[in-house]
């Protein structure tokens, strides 16, 4: 599931490094069907390669645990939910319940 992916995610970050684990991070964010642009490409990697391993981890597990959906009810003004057709982690599947 999407939580155990995300915890071993960063346990290998922070055992193994960022290079570990960034073909496999990019995947779902930054799919083959967007990589037009090899170019462009190499510098989302880079700099991604750049991020600190603990620190990218702990982003990881923050994110992981975090469960605002208890507080969506609260929200009263229109608000624009966005989902991408090419998003692993946000398609118009996951985010159109959201918008209900």
């Amino acid at each position: 599931d999407d939580d155990a992916r995300a915890a071993a995610a960063a346990d290998a970050m922070e055992k193994n490094g960022i290079r570990a684990t960034i073909d496999a991070g990019l995947q779902p964010t930054y799919p083959p069907v967007l990589r037009g642009d090899m170019a462009r490409f190499a510098r989302v990697r880079a700099q991604r390669l750049g991020n600190d391993p603990a620190s990218q981890a702990a982003i990881y597990r923050m994110l992981n645990a975090m469960d605002l959906s208890a507080d969506y009810p609260q929200i009263k003004c229109p608000t624009l939910i966005i989902a991408g057709r090419h998003d692993g982690l946000r398609p118009p599947a996951v985010v159109e319940p959201l918008a209900g």
